[in-house]
């Protein structure tokens, strides 16, 4: 696999990942059973929530025309750096989970941990 097409795949998990909380606190926040539906509870969820939704997908973007760049030790460099973005990500949904029992829903953990995989496999094996 290209460091590209491994840089590529990264970004698309994190445009997914910006959509998937848009998703969760636009739509979901008044169906969920035993939450807390104050008016200004979920309008200050939504307000954090739409921030890191526009960190995400601008991060993605910005992978996406990293991408097109030639030079590959750079590729390779954005790579590493993406791969350790993702670990301080994991750990902080697992400690959510382990310690405050609440955290991230899964599809959060598999775009994360697809972004870091590939970005390992693309900054190590990548032509």
């Amino acid at each position: 696999m290209k460091a590209r097409l491994a840089l590529r795949i990264s970004a698309i998990c994190f445009i997914l990942l910006g959509l998937l909380v848009l998703q969760v606190l636009w739509i979901t926040p008044e169906i969920l059973p035993g939450a807390d539906t104050s008016e200004e509870v979920i309008t200050t969820a939504r307000a954090w929530g739409d921030v890191n939704a526009t960190i995400f997908v601008s991060f993605g973007i910005f992978l996406i025309i990293l991408s097109g760049i030639d030079n590959l030790t750079f590729i390779q460099r954005v790579l590493f750096a993406n791969t350790l973005l993702t670990i301080p990500m994991l750990g902080i949904g697992i400690f959510h989970h382990v310690y405050l029992n609440s955290g991230p829903p899964p599809p959060v953990f598999i775009l994360v941990t697809l972004s870091g995989l590939f970005s390992l496999y693309g900054w190590k094996k990548g032509l």
